[in-house]
């Protein structure tokens, strides 16, 4: 599969822009859904998250302090304390735009910090959906069944999982900010992509989540905390 796409007249044509593989391919087609089912559910627009987004960097940026950082992931605050230099002042807020999200199915961060992690196995559906695959779910299914039919990422195992154990999204948003340094007499432009994650929801969207800032412009890879 990977070698027809490649060599096909439309993948050379897009591959001019951007990197264009068959987990992209994927993660495109299962893109709608996912954000159809997250929206819908959390009884809000992407218009009105991404302005809840924007609020919330204005928040963290427009005094210009490492501390503000406090409220992103421990990995992320580490990281951003750790650099060299001084906060960018942020003036305004010129652009944000929703990137993408991705669904993880069936638990979230706290869950692969517990000792149910040895239980379970991530499967990936191109960038956009990972399944926390429960090892015991398939014990009586031979393992080339479950492999050839796809059960562990397919449609019917997902809602089960949803079900019995929740899920947790990741969003990421991209910013455009017109920032200050320090003495800096001139504004600069700041092009960011921030992920923003929910802590654990249940299928029902019943309770609030708790949201945090796990990445800035790729410093943690995604924090893809599964791998």
């Amino acid at each position: 599969l990977q070698k027809m796409w490649t060599s096909s007249p439309l993948s050379k044509a897009l591959g001019r822009r951007a990197a264009i593989t068959p987990a992209n391919i994927m993660s495109h087609l299962v893109q709608p859904q996912l954000r159809n089912f997250v929206f819908k559910g959390l009884k809000m627009t992407k218009a009105e998250f991404v302005e809840g987004s924007s609020q919330a960097v204005a928040a963290l940026l427009v005094g210009g302090e490492q501390s503000s950082f406090d409220v992103c992931d421990p990995t992320l605050s580490k990281v951003l304390k750790e650099e060299a230099g001084p906060i960018p002042i942020l003036n305004a807020v010129d652009k944000a735009d929703f990137s993408h999200l991705r669904l993880v199915v069936g638990g979230s961060r706290t869950t692969m910090a517990s000792p149910e992690r040895s239980k379970i196995q991530p499967s990936c559906v191109g960038d956009s959906l990972v399944i926390f695959t429960r090892q015991e779910d398939f014990r009586k299914i031979p393992e080339w069944v479950k492999n050839v039919f796809a059960l562990h990422i397919s449609e019917t195992y997902c809602r089960d999982l949803i079900r019995r154990h929740g899920f947790s999204v990741q969003f990421a948003v991209d910013f455009q900010l017109d920032v200050s340094d320090r003495d800096a007499i001139e504004s600069r432009k700041l092009s960011q992509q921030w992920v923003f994650e929910s802590g654990l929801m249940d299928a029902s969207f019943e309770k609030s989540p708790d949201w945090a800032i796990v990445d800035i412009n790729g410093r943690q890879g995604g924090n893809e905390y599964w791998k």
